[in-house]
C-alpha cells in the first residue's frame, strides 16, 4: 500500500467517527446557506488537519509533560462544548422566505466566529490529541523520510473529501427540512455536543 492511499485510509478512519467536528458540519449544512456551511467545512477541514499534523509530530506528549496544561484545556474545552450546545438545543428557528427550509436565527456564520468555534471543538480535546498522537506517531515510525509528504498529502485529502462530502450530502437533502425539523436538528445536535462536553469533564475526574 503506497503511503499516499494509507494517508487516505487512516484520515477517513480519523475524521469519520462522530464527534463535535461532525455534530457541527451537520447543524451548519442543515440551518444555513450553502456558502456558509462550506465555510464551516473549510475552517474544520483546517482544524481537523493541523490537529493531525501536531499529532503525528508528537504534540501528545507535551501535554503529558504538562498536567496543568491538559486540565485547562479539559475545562474550557467542556465549558465551551456545554455552552453551544444548549444555546443550539434552545435556538429558534424560523420558516424562510420560500417556506420551504428552516434556518437557525440565532446562528453566526462570520468567518471569525466560525474559526473560533472550529478551533475549540477540535484543539480543545486533550484526550483526542493523545490518542492521536499514539495512532499517528506509531505509523510515522514506520516511514521514511521521502514517504511521510506522500502520508500527510493522503490523510489531508480525507480530511477535506470527507467534511465536504458530508456538507453536501446534509445541504442536498436541506430542502425537505421544515421548521420542525430544524428545531428537533438543533435539538439532537445540541444534545450531542453536551453529551461530549460532560464525556470530556469526566476525564478530570
Amino acid at each position: 500500500m503506497t503511503p499516499v492511499i494509507e494517508g487516505l485510509a487512516l484520515g477517513f478512519a480519523y475524521a469519520a467517527p462522530i464527534g463535535a467536528q461532525n455534530v457541527y458540519v451537520i447543524q451548519s449544512a442543515s440551518g444555513g446557506p450553502l456558502r456558509m456551511s462550506v465555510r464551516v467545512a473549510l475552517a474544520v477541514t483546517a482544524m481537523d488537519i493541523t490537529l493531525a499534523l501536531a499529532c503525528l509530530y508528537g504534540l501528545g506528549a507535551v501535554l503529558g509533560w504538562l498536567p496543568w496544561l491538559r486540565a485547562a484545556m479539559t475545562v474550557v474545552g467542556c465549558a465551551y462544548l456545554l455552552w453551544i450546545g444548549v444555546n443550539l438545543a434552545r435556538s429558534r428557528v424560523e420558516e424562510d422566505v420560500e417556506g420551504t427550509t428552516g434556518r437557525d436565527v440565532t446562528h453566526s456564520y462570520a468567518w471569525s466566529r466560525v474559526a473560533v468555534a472550529a478551533f475549540t471543538l477540535t484543539w480543545l480535546n486533550p484526550q483526542a490529541i493523545l490518542d492521536g498522537t499514539l495512532l499517528l506517531g506509531g505509523f510515522r515510525a514506520q516511514l521514511g523520510d521521502g514517504e511521510l509528504p506522500l502520508f500527510i498529502i493522503g490523510m489531508a485529502t480525507a480530511s477535506a473529501m470527507w467534511f465536504h462530502a458530508l456538507t453536501a450530502l446534509v445541504s442536498s437533502c436541506r430542502s425537505r427540512f421544515g421548521p420542525r425539523v430544524m428545531m428537533w436538528i438543533n435539538r439532537v445536535c445540541g444534545a450531542a455536543l453536551c453529551a461530549l462536553g460532560l464525556r470530556l469533564g469526566l476525564g478530570l475526574l
